[in-house]
């Protein structure tokens, strides 16, 4: 195999589409190779913090395309580095992408700091990839990222806990079990097939359910009920479950973070790494 690693000179005083432009252009340069890699966040600079925001892009925004096309023109497995991408509601991800020869998107995987302390990572292995190293590969990229963000201000020298949702008994729960990750959570998923009635519900003794009035005070109780119910998630440590999937996680001051991709559909679980 013949790998070219690429690396990016940032200079402020170039825009960022003129340095997507030349980095497009030096992978097509490397159209005899089998893999090409480039560096993280190369489209602004590892450091430079401040401008994460204003060039975070939509997943398939302009370098999604642009590495889409130089991998498929050049013929090469694409590694395109890390970019920052925004969602919907405007969150922000440190995310790398795989492109396969044919310009397809093999894989992904992001990272993101919901607050002090508390990680979260997501990817995927396209299917028809599956098994060619991208979702371990991905792995412990997303593991080197979230140790690089524990240990930057003002999370630095504080526990961190790293958390994924993977698919029971599947690729990535293997992985996890392979990198020593600790299972602590499950969550369910109901299925319900509505090709006919559904039967009526049987609440369990003194339970009743009704539509919420929309009123201020109906609203708290609500909102109330969906913070205790996920509090563990988002604030506290994981507690074990039953049935559905699992949560897993790794623990110990010196344990490093990691996370895994998973597969789309069926039940979801989640990795966390502290």
């Amino acid at each position: 195999m013949r790998a070219s690693l690429i690396q990016i000179c940032v200079d402020p005083a170039e825009s960022v589409d003129a340095r997507r432009d030349r980095a497009v252009g030096l992978i097509r340069e490397r159209s005899g190779s089998d893999l090409v890699v480039l560096p993280e966040l190369w489209t602004t600079g590892a450091f430079a913090f401040d401008q994460f925001g204003e060039h975070a892009e939509e997943l398939r925004g302009p370098t999604f395309l642009a590495l889409s096309e130089a991998a498929r023109d050049a013929g090469v497995w694409l590694h395109g580095g890390s970019i920052p991408e925004h969602d919907s509601e405007g969150r922000l991800y440190n995310t790398s992408l795989v492109f396969a020869p044919d310009g397809t998107l093999a894989g992904y995987a992001q990272v993101d700091v919901v607050r002090p302390g508390r990680l979260h990572a997501d990817g995927y292995t396209r299917p028809g990839h599956l098994g060619t190293g991208i979702g371990a590969a991905l792995i412990d990229w997303s593991g080197d990222r979230a140790r690089r963000l524990a240990a930057t201000a003002p999370h630095a020298g504080a526990p961190a806990t790293l958390l994924h949702y993977v698919m029971l008994d599947g690729a990535a729960d293997r992985m996890l079990r392979a990198r020593d990750y600790r299972f602590v959570r499950v969550h369910q998923r109901m299925r319900r097939s509505l090709t006919g009635p559904l039967p009526a519900p049987r609440w369990p003794e003194g339970v009743t359910v009704r539509p919420c009035d929309g009123t201020p005070e109906e609203l708290r109780r609500v909102h109330a009920c969906a913070e205790e119910a996920f509090a563990d998630r988002y604030e506290g440590w994981a507690a074990p479950s039953s049935g559905g999937a699992p949560t897993w996680s790794t623990s110990g001051p010196t344990r490093p973070c990691g996370s895994s991709p998973s597969a789309p559909g069926g039940s979801s679980a989640s990795p966390s790494a502290t």
